[in-house]
């Protein structure tokens, strides 16, 4: 212990403590009295050999040169391979329970299917909507790209004439080109009519 710093905890003050490896920390005087910490806890994750031990979805390989600011004291980065095969770098607490334990691309494709799998389990029965994807049919509701002011429909440039489209089991179905927007509207209002099964006392 070299002096107090001057900031209080929930049990006690903190006080600035050198440890035996160099490390300089600020450590609460009741856990020093208590025993409950008697070093910075830095020397395991230095000297302990991580290779081959896997943390979630990666393996450690080997430990590099760099190392991270963790709390004031740097900690070592270690070379770790993913189950896809690609190689990340990453100290050993940014493996820990609740940190990322995989690459990123994993973790975004991880991302992905349980947005996916949420959208399978909210989906109205009978439909291949979620409850604001059908009502948004039902009302009419615009996306942000629409121009046309009517749900399904817009201007094709290729043919120079309005075309209309709808979905039917989760894939777009193209229903043609018209003349004017009003057969076109009257296209898909008629494809939802043949098409979209409305479950009793959805509101």
């Amino acid at each position: 212990m070299i002096a107090p710093t001057g900031k209080r905890g929930y049990n006690g003050e903190y006080w600035v403590c050198v440890c035996s490896c160099g490390t300089v920390k600020e450590i609460m005087a009741f856990d020093l009295r208590s025993g409950r910490v008697k070093s910075c806890g830095q020397g395991q994750h230095r000297h302990r050999d991580y290779t081959g031990v896997r943390r979630g979805d990666l393996i450690g390989v080997r430990k590099t040169e760099k190392t991270v600011d963790h709390h004031g004291s740097p900690r070592p980065v270690w070379e770790w391979r993913c189950k896809c095969g690609r190689i990340v770098e990453k100290a050993v607490f940014e493996t820990a329970p609740g940190k990322s334990t995989c690459c990123p691309e994993c973790a975004r494709e991880k991302k992905r299917l349980t947005a996916r799998l949420n959208n399978l389990k909210n989906r109205v029965d009978g439909t291949n909507m979620t409850e604001s994807q059908l009502r948004g049919v039902l009302e009419g509701r615009l996306t942000r790209r629409n121009r046309s002011g009517i749900r399904g429909v817009s201007w094709a440039k290729n043919a120079n004439k309005w075309t209309a489209r709808g979905f039917k089991d989760g894939k777009p179905i193209h229903l043609g080109y018209f003349e004017n927007i009003e057969d076109a509207a009257n296209a898909r209002q008629e494809f939802l009519n043949q098409n979209l099964k409305v479950p009793d006392g959805f509101k």
